[in-house]
């Protein structure tokens, strides 16, 4: 059943968005990916060798260096731009699209030295509609070869190179936190994964949907819609994008700046202008201060503070 969050459809749906009815029941990933291939079209060719790496540097008192393995981060150093999930130099990032117009990105991520992955996730989007859905591999419990093509999933190729289950089952990705970071948006965006240049720019205020959304509720209370902020002194920051209550609250503090040395922000520089990163990544280029900054963005960065927080004041967010 197609389930919509009405306060994200508002501002840009279309007047009769395409319509994408799932099976009535969806038990494994084979039912998971009819539903998606219904909504989305057809599973692409994807393979984690065709993707792009990931550029990893440190920048110290010595200049930028590029990394390469984890060996070169020791004694606590971090990377300039790191994503949620750590460095991980030799993540590579790719995406694609098939004949129906959906994006389907992938990530393929690594967590230590050899020349496998430890974890491969995919978001498959249809721009205009906002159909989503999500597939991912345990993290750091399965090895995956570096020329890893995709399997469809719930497949007879649904395997890993040990003849265990490639992707989570169905019953595992009802319980995995896909919408605790993919909050506001499907693609999420920080200075890590930017650097690749794959991912489409998109429309980050159009729709956007959960396929097999009922479903995914079953397993993990995770997975009930966020709610938006809604606070007007952050009209600056919500032109460009919706923010939820959850990761994406959390990035923005990184954003503008409230949140020094956080997940994203250049670790080495916490001043003007590397410690913010939005309204574009190369603020220094746009505004000759941070005082010209604020004159913009200050207000919207004083409602994101006061309002990203455990326990906000009313009037911040608005009920999905």
């Amino acid at each position: 059943m197609r389930a919509v969050w009405p306060v994200l459809l508002a501002a840009c749906a279309p007047e009769t968005a395409p319509s994408a009815t799932a099976p009535t029941s969806i038990t494994d990933n084979a039912g998971y990916l009819a539903a998606c291939e219904e909504a989305l079209g057809p599973w692409p060719v994807m393979s984690c060798e065709d993707a792009v790496e990931v550029p990893i540097t440190v920048t110290d008192a010595d200049g930028t260096r590029v990394v390469r393995s984890l060996a070169d981060l020791e004694g606590g150093i971090r990377c300039d731009r790191a994503s949620i999930g750590g460095c991980a130099p030799g993540t590579r990032i790719g995406a694609t699209v098939n004949e129906r117009g959906a994006t389907f990105a992938f990530g393929c991520r690594n967590y230590d030295d050899d020349l496998a992955f430890d974890q491969i996730n995919v978001i498959a989007t249809l721009p205009g509609d906002g159909a989503t859905c999500f597939f991912d591999t345990h993290a750091g419990e399965q090895r995956f070869l570096g020329t890893t093509v995709l399997p469809r999933p719930g497949s007879a190729e649904d395997t890993d190179r040990f003849g265990d289950p490639f992707w989570r089952p169905f019953e595992e990705l009802q319980g995995s936190p896909c919408l605790q970071c993919h909050d506001n948006d499907a693609i999420l965006r920080n200075p890590w994964v930017e650097q690749t240049g794959v991912l489409p720019t998109g429309d980050p205020d159009g729709p956007y949907w959960l396929v097999a959304h009922e479903e995914l509720m079953e397993g993990d209370a995770l997975w009930q819609p966020p709610r938006m902020l809604t606070d007007p002194d952050a009209a600056p920051c919500l032109a460009c994008h919706r923010l939820g209550e959850r990761r994406s609250c959390t990035l923005a503090l990184e954003a503008v700046g409230r949140v020094p040395r956080g997940l994203t922000t250049r670790w080495y520089q916490t001043t003007w202008p590397e410690d913010h990163w939005m309204p574009t990544f190369d603020l220094g280029e746009v505004y000759a201060s941070e005082d010209d900054w604020d004159a913009d963005y200050g207000a919207a960065a004083d409602a994101i503070e006061r309002c990203c927080v455990d326990d906000p004041p009313p009037g911040c967010f608005a009920d999905p």
